[in-house]
């Protein structure tokens, strides 16, 4: 037998001993810089991709020390929308509060407030001397919107200012005055500022928030060399230019043009693929840089990156990488994860030149935006190679440019409505068991039709690519490197609110039929309720429903609460749940509110029915999220009463009441006659922000 070299362990054999520390989670520091200005609390920024970032992302990162990236597909406008709510979202004092003059009227500032969503606006003169202040409360019950805010404001005789524009002694006087609004003014009485009580107290939850030096939440945007930025706000912390080749007289002349009109702004730059382009812009006045291998193989690598691997005294990457492309006796450092990467590289100082090896493209699902921000001050380029993406439909003879992409990889997705929806849908899954379980998901959810090609190890010498339906395809064995392209012939790319009503069951055998929002009815209130594709959505009263199942189809990314108190109607609805394979509805059942406690907070709400607690769940939606969108039905006049009480008792910013009556035909003879339906009220409102 061959000799024995050495003995052979797994992490079974060890058994890890902690050991006595004095480092504590408060010595830590996770600070690093994007730009040569900004700092960061926390290494995590989103990337600019369409669709990925708008102001609710960018706010939670950075109240969590990150940064967003604000999507460019969108117009200037609204992408300098998102920029001020991100901006307004938390103060340490608001320096630019919107204002309004004494000549205005009640209307106006309720537009303002509807607008910037906030709920008070100091009132200045010409010269911005502050002269009073308009807040919710003069204005709750006002019914003639042509009054002068002049005669319902809090006159200035009356007002609490202050000249400092400290927090903690903001907070003292806002604490023992019982008010939630303090201006700041200067020697003169001309507003410098304003500070409310909840910027204070959310400095006190976000104490990690990544801010500017005047207390704001920072935040960027993206752009393209094509972006007109005149008249941009400029209140945005940096733009990142984008394009897939940086390295071009289009992206150096816009560079050129926006630091020579905005010196102050950091603008991050790129993709690029060398280290001379990456000179090239720096020289230019690139603020920082975007800087990735494609699938894995040498064949499938650039030029320019299999010359990179060969001068690099180290390689770094997966162990499958490092198999693949390391020459014979080159230094290797099995490492993922981007921490340890950068603490490798800034450890082992022997080493002269190391190359990061990833799989795919820097701009897709990549790796490399984690690791570029923990490398600050070292000189790096970025070296894109081919996603799995381009190689696939490469191999399949096919394009991409119609191509839907989703990742299952480590996250969540309501995967069957996209399958429904598109024609084409690139999958990224992980794991051992991935592609079964997402095809199994396909054909329990009747979709064991589509057409599924399945490229494993993609780029290796073992490469490897299978087709066949979902069905055919759930019990096969695949590599744990495994994607999959979904060809479905015959989607649903239009979803209409107002499915037929005789798409639902409404009773089964031994039970009664049970109510249901018929057709005409379900479309009106599926567009004043204005989903989108994430929204979260509760449907109480649901009966057999009919609007869950839209609600879901309609917010594909989202979650559908569907709550039914009687048990044989929510037995129905799971049949209807099932009927359109929907993973994102959730059946519950029992009696609102009492019922909706431990449910997540909703975005919109469908009232179809509240066995007489309308107050109460009007109440408890309200408390869930100050800005939810309610749409309710009333066909009774004691309902109509309940809900018109509701318009009344609680602060909603814009409210809607519509009547609506239709009518069906009916065969009679030879004749075709129309009979009436029940007549039916149907009631919007919009959360104004506060709590009742």
């Amino acid at each position: 037998m061959s000799q024995i070299i050495g003995d052979g362990i797994t992490f079974d054999d060890v058994l890890l001993v902690p050991q006595y520390s004095e480092v504590t989670p408060n010595m830590i520091d996770l600070t690093t810089h994007l730009t040569k200005k900004m700092q960061l609390n926390i290494p995590m920024m989103s990337a600019g991709m369409d669709t990925v970032t708008e102001h609710r992302m960018a706010i939670a990162m950075a109240r969590q020390g990150g940064i967003g990236i604000i999507h460019k597909n969108m117009s200037i406008a609204e992408q300098a929308a998102h920029v001020r709510r991100v901006k307004r979202a938390e103060n340490g004092m608001i320096y630019d509060p919107v204002t309004i003059s004494k000549d205005h009227t009640v209307g106006d500032a309720l537009n303002l407030m509807k607008e910037n969503k906030i709920g008070g606006i100091p009132v200045v003169d010409a010269d911005r001397k502050l002269i009073g202040i308009v807040t919710n409360r003069d204005l709750r019950f006002q019914r003639d919107m042509s009054r002068r805010i002049e005669e319902v404001m809090t006159p200035g005789d009356r007002l609490i200012t202050t000249h400092s524009s400290e927090l903690s002694n903001a907070s003292e006087v806002l604490l023992n005055c019982k008010i939630e609004k303090l201006p700041v003014v200067d020697d003169e009485g001309h507003l410098v500022g304003l500070i409310t009580y909840k910027d204070i107290t959310k400095v006190q939850d976000h104490p990690n928030a990544c801010k500017d030096a005047k207390g704001r939440l920072r935040v960027a945007a993206e752009i393209c060399y094509a972006t007109i930025i005149n008249g941009y706000t400029l209140t945005v912390d940096a733009v990142v230019l984008d394009s897939a080749h940086g390295h071009s007289m289009n992206i150096v002349n816009k560079l050129k043009e926006i630091k020579a009109a905005y010196p102050s702004l950091d603008v991050v730059v790129g993709n690029i693929a060398t280290a001379g382009a990456a000179r090239f812009l720096i020289e230019n006045g690139a603020d920082g840089i975007k800087v990735g291998i494609g699938p894995g193989s040498r064949e499938a690598m650039t030029r320019e990156v299999s010359e990179a691997i060969e001068k690099a005294d180290c390689l770094i990457g997966a162990k499958r990488m490092l198999e693949a492309v390391a020459r014979p006796g080159q230094h290797t450092c099995d490492a993922i994860a981007p921490q340890d990467i950068a603490d490798f590289i800034r450890t082992h100082r022997e080493y002269r030149r190391f190359a990061v090896v990833m799989s795919g493209d820097t701009g897709f699902f990549s790796g490399t935006k984690k690791l570029l921000p923990l490398l600050e001050g070292c000189d790096t380029a970025v070296l894109p190679g081919l996603s799995s993406l381009s190689y696939l439909c490469a191999r399949l003879r096919t394009s991409y440019e119609d191509v839907r992409v989703v990742s299952l990889h480590g996250r969540q997705h309501n995967i069957l409505p996209e399958v429904r929806a598109a024609s084409r849908l690139f999958v990224l899954v992980g794991g051992e068991r991935g592609i079964n379980d997402l095809c199994r998901r396909l054909t329990e959810g009747d979709l064991g039709h589509v057409s599924v090609y399945v490229g494993q190890r993609l780029g290796y010498p073992d490469e490897r690519i299978v087709r066949g339906t979902a069905a055919e395809l759930t019990d096969g064995v695949y590599a744990p490197l495994s994607v999959a392209l979904i060809e479905n012939p015959h989607p649903d790319a239009v979803v209409t609110p107002g499915l037929p009503d005789d798409a639902f069951l409404r009773s089964a055998e031994g039970m009664p039929v049970v109510p249901m929002t018929k057709s005409e009815v379900r479309a009106v209130c599926l567009s004043k309720l204005r989903l989108t594709e994430r929204s979260v959505c509760w449907d109480i009263g649901a009966g057999t429903g009919s609007v869950s199942v839209e609600m879901a189809l309609q917010a594909k990314q989202g979650h559908v609460c569907a709550v039914e108190r009687r048990e044989d109607a929510a037995a129905l609805l799971g049949q209807n749940r099932n009927r359109f394979a929907l993973e994102n509805l959730q059946v519950v059942c029992g009696s609102a509110p009492e019922a909706c406690v431990g449910l997540p907070a909703p975005t919109h709400a469908f009232i179809g029915g509240s066995a007489g607690n309308m107050h109460e769940i009007v109440a408890l939606l309200l408390t869930k999220n100050p800005h939810v969108r309610i749409v309710a039905t009333a066909v009774s006049l004691e309902s109509v009463a309940e809900l018109t009480d509701c318009l009344t008792a609680f602060p909603f910013a814009e409210t809607e009441v519509v009547s609506l009556q239709a009518a069906r035909d009916r065969k009679a003879g030879d004749y075709h006659l129309m009979s009436g339906q029940n007549p039916i009220y149907i009631f919007t409102m919009q959360g104004g922000g506060e709590t009742a």
